[in-house]
């Protein structure tokens, strides 16, 4: 072979090895982020559409965007270009309550058609993933737990990529039958939540998560024992800057508040010591974590079942009443410390008032009595403030200490801040709980 030919074979050859080596770089294909969502309005001039997702405890809705309509025949767009976490949107109408869920993911494109202020009549004609959950939204009302059953099963199996999946299966979850026997719930208990994944950041903006966590917590009997071992389960290992972490820990703090006529103040102590009072889980806001943190130190200062402490105050004759001579007059003493110039508590007692004079109507014959304590040195309100929620027939009375011993006492600086004890002086609640108070009295009283 000729010698200048072999060595162009030999270097071409080099040449090809080498780069067939070096890898080519690969073009990164963009998913689309984000959502667009096409509405098609008509005879809906000057009406609002909300578009918003629902969080919290107290189902508190998150507005994402809203529009108002100018005309009788117009389009409107919901539209996001960002990067999204998948949830369940909501659609309502400002003026009309009534709302439908939407299955929102990166990428979902919708177009719906709306011709009047019933949202619920609302047409997809774009996405059959949302096509089919507006028809099993609409066909809730007239399908048997079994129906139910058997469509959510078909769709779950139709998206199984789609957050519906995610949705379907919590309800699946929810409706499951539980177990009978003792060992048999404490293993369904246990493994409750093997079905999905608890740091799923959509956790976040599913509705149902919150019945899901309450069906969770009512396996086993309501006792701190349980309780305790329910909290652990669900977020002893979890990392408290995830997503879901203040999705659970507050579903606790409410669920606890809720279940107050259980005295599941061990649970609460337990559960604020662990996983609420960390400075590196900055899951309450200030006021919250403040809020939270009264509560504990007054629930290890006067644990429920303790006799609260004796303190005397003065009417606006300065006639002296000990909460020692009170208490056995009545079945139930309900003491509210209050200031007028408070604004929770100018939202707060008019709700005691209705609630108490509901009870002492209901149970007649039995002795229920409200104390009100003027908790400020400035009286120039006390007075106005008693008239104007008319709580005369409250026993209204006021400190004379300049010391306020009574507050480091019971811990009773802020306000507004509330007792209920029995007729031995025996703390039952600590809050005004209108939930567990009617459950106590309900529980002890008899209606005649």
């Amino acid at each position: 072979m000729n010698k200048k030919l072999t060595i162009y074979l030999l270097l071409l050859t080099f040449y090809n090895l080498l780069f067939s080596q070096i890898k080519k770089p690969i073009v990164a294909q963009n998913p689309v982020n984000g959502y667009t969502i096409n509405i098609t309005t008509k005879n809906l001039a000057k009406e609002k559409i909300l578009f918003y997702f629902v969080y919290g405890t107290t189902k508190q809705n998150v507005i994402v965007d809203s529009l108002t309509i100018k005309s009788d025949s117009q389009k409107v767009t919901f539209k996001m270009d960002k990067k999204i976490i998948g949830g369940i949107y909501f659609l309502q109408i400002a003026s009309n309550p009534k709302t439908v869920e939407l299955a929102i993911d990166n990428n979902t494109k919708i177009n719906l058609e709306l011709g009047n202020k019933n949202i619920e009549t609302i047409k997809c004609t774009l996405s059959s993933e949302n096509k089919d959950f507006l028809d099993y939204q609409n066909q809730l009302k007239m399908l048997d737990i079994p129906q139910k059953n058997a469509l959510r099963n078909s769709l779950l199996k139709k998206y199984p990529n789609s957050i519906l999946n995610l949705y379907f299966k919590i309800e699946n979850k929810i409706s499951e039958t539980q177990p009978q026997t003792l060992d048999e719930k404490i293993k369904f208990r246990n493994s409750f939540f093997s079905f999905m994944d608890k740091t799923d950041k959509r956790i976040y903006l599913i509705p149902n998560i919150y019945k899901l966590l309450y069906s969770y917590v009512n396996i086993l009997p309501i006792t701190n024992e349980n309780y305790i071992q329910n909290i652990d389960l669900l977020l002893n290992g979890m990392d408290c800057k995830l997503t879901t972490y203040p999705v659970y820990t507050k579903w606790f703090i409410s669920n606890l508040n809720y279940f107050e006529s259980k005295n599941l103040e061990k649970a609460y102590t337990y559960f604020f010591k662990k996983y609420v009072d960390d400075v590196k889980c900055d899951i309450l806001t200030n006021v919250e974590k403040n809020a939270e943190k009264n509560r504990y130190i007054t629930s290890t200062k006067l644990p429920n079942g303790s006799v609260i402490p004796d303190f005397t105050m003065v009417d606006s004759d300065l006639k002296e009443y000990k909460i020692a001579s009170i208490c056995p007059q009545n079945e139930y003493t309900f003491i509210a410390f209050f200031s007028p110039s408070c604004i929770h508590c100018q939202e707060t007692i008019p709700k005691v008032k209705i609630l108490f004079d509901q009870l002492i109507a209901f149970y007649p014959t039995h002795k229920i009595k409200v104390v009100s304590i003027l908790n400020d040195k400035d009286e120039s309100l006390w007075s106005k403030f008693i008239a104007d929620n008319k709580l005369e027939n409250w026993l209204n009375l006021k400190n004379t200490n300049p010391a306020n011993k009574y507050q480091e006492t019971l811990n009773a600086y802020s306000n507004p801040n509330f007792f209920l004890v029995d007729t031995t002086g025996k703390i039952i609640l600590k809050s005004f709980n209108p939930f567990a108070i009617a459950e106590i009295f309900k529980q002890n009283l008899k209606k005649n």
